[in-house]
């Protein structure tokens, strides 16, 4: 499944949403392009004033050679390459947290190897949470290649 997402200006202001989903079959540059080519036409969007196109940063979207990109760059002289805008908050983060004076990535595993390693810890934390009068959430693992957990590990 592809979503495909739209931004634009409108008189009211910014809108944005879901387009649709398609189902793609084979994930060639050529057939995704055409796919998002007749949402767009379907939805009466018209290509020619489309202006970035964004998207996961893999070849077969903004490959140099033959991908998503450079198809729509063909028909569109000047379209501005998007990125992965996930992947850049994780980056912008990583590199924001090498000025903290601690790496929360350790910190995060300290923590749960403390508690989920003793029962009797796990109950002085339950104890402490009856106290405050606060509810009780089970602490994360963090697994350090799964990144988008990060922040739920934090949050906990």
């Amino acid at each position: 499944m592809v979503p495909i997402v739209v931004q634009f200006f409108s008189k009211t202001g910014v809108k944005h949403g879901i387009l649709e989903f398609i189902e793609q079959m084979h994930g060639s540059a050529d057939d995704l392009f055409a796919n998002i080519k007749y949402v767009l036409e379907a939805n009466e969007l018209k290509s020619n004033q489309l202006v970035s196109l964004g998207s996961d940063n893999t070849n077969v979207n903004v490959g140099n050679q033959h991908s998503v990109f450079a198809l729509f760059e063909k028909l569109l002289l000047g379209l501005i390459k998007g990125t992965c805008y996930c992947h850049v908050l994780h980056n912008s983060v990583k590199h924001g947290n090498e000025h903290l004076l601690f790496d929360i990535e350790p910190t995060l595993l300290k923590i749960y190897s403390h508690f989920c390693r003793s029962s009797v810890r796990s109950q002085e934390l339950t104890n402490y949470f009856d106290f405050i009068e606060e509810e009780q959430k089970v602490i994360l693992k963090y697994i350090r290649l799964r990144w988008l957990s990060l922040l739920r590990s934090i949050e906990r």
